[in-house]
């Protein structure tokens, strides 16, 4: 029981994302489109703080970043998150929180590691995906809070990075939350680039690890996410609530080269607070569905139900 309570608790932090800001995207590799065409993709992400809204990109930043972030912090900054994708498994590993989440579309199970601990725990796959939705909309009913979304997208057509001919697109997304007359709202504006490939998704369900582990990480900017916690807000919303999209649908599960984006937060029409961050991404290669990545380690201990 515990053990779903954790998970639940993980899962239904859905209302308001609270870590999000400016994101700089790029994936550095020669053969991206070679790599994308195997059985599986690994690449490893990097979020930093920035204090402009326009970082200038660095291509020696990434290694170095990379490295730092193998070291975890008490401010996670920089924070490292390292992503594995086949059809059959999916692996997360936020290693500032020392954790990494596996989803096994075979074996319909979620297993999270405790990485610092050298523990793990397992459960069904449909409970971990379905568990939550009620929980919100029930809290969601006893506050009296309305919600609105609305997400307007454009197609800014292509260019070139590195060589590379990209598509570009805009998501904007706005949220706002009353209740007993106080508002949040928070605004994301977000330019992609994405590469004409696709990444590998999962057979069983889309997304699943990634969905798992996106709130409080650099993993919720990932543009193929954003479809998803479109569809949760819709499945959690009330009679009180409203969804409103307009503009063409990014491209499904492309490699985003580089994005851009800006976060504000207002309370009661009230600027609170704006951050910028830059995000990099790198280390892409090739991978098997057998990885090693998916297997739990022998010198791990199962966690006591």
């Amino acid at each position: 029981m515990a053990i779903v309570v954790a998970w639940t608790m993980r899962l239904v932090r859905v209302l308001v994302v609270a870590f999000v800001g400016m994101v700089v995207v790029i994936v550095r590799s020669a053969s991206v489109a070679d790599t994308v065409a195997t059985a599986g993709i690994a690449y490893d992400t990097v979020l930093k703080l920035v204090s402009t809204p326009d970082p200038p990109l660095r291509a020696a930043d990434f290694a170095a970043d990379f490295q730092a972030g193998l070291t975890p912090t008490s401010s996670c900054t920089p924070d490292l998150v390292r992503r594995y994708m086949t059809a059959e498994r999916e692996r997360i590993d936020e290693v500032c929180k020392q954790e990494a989440t596996i989803v096994d579309c075979e074996s319909r199970t979620v297993t999270a590691l405790d990485l610092q601990h050298k523990q793990y725990s397992r459960i069904s796959l449909d409970l971990a995906y379905d568990d939550g939705i009620a929980e919100m909309r029930a809290l969601s009913d006893k506050v009296g809070s309305t919600s609105t979304l609305t997400i307007e997208r454009s197609a800014h057509g292509t260019r070139k990075i590195d060589g590379a001919v990209i598509d570009e697109y805009v998501n904007v997304r706005t949220q706002n939350i009353a209740s007993s007359g106080l508002s949040l709202t928070t605004r994301d504006s977000w330019t992609y680039d994405f590469l004409p490939a696709s990444l590998p998704q999962l057979s069983c369900i889309k997304p699943a690890a990634a969905w798992l582990s996106a709130y409080g990480s650099p993993q919720q900017y990932a543009p193929e996410l954003q479809p998803f916690f479109t569809d949760r807000f819709k499945k959690m919303a009330g009679p009180r609530d409203l969804v409103t999209e307009s503009g063409p649908p990014m491209p499904d599960w492309s490699i985003p080269l580089y994005g851009v984006g800006v976060h504000v937060q207002r309370q009661s029409n009230v600027p609170v607070w704006t951050q910028y961050f830059e995000m990099e991404s790198g280390n892409v290669r090739a991978i098997q569905s057998d990885d090693p990545a998916f297997t739990v380690p022998a010198d791990f201990t199962k966690m006591a139900h």
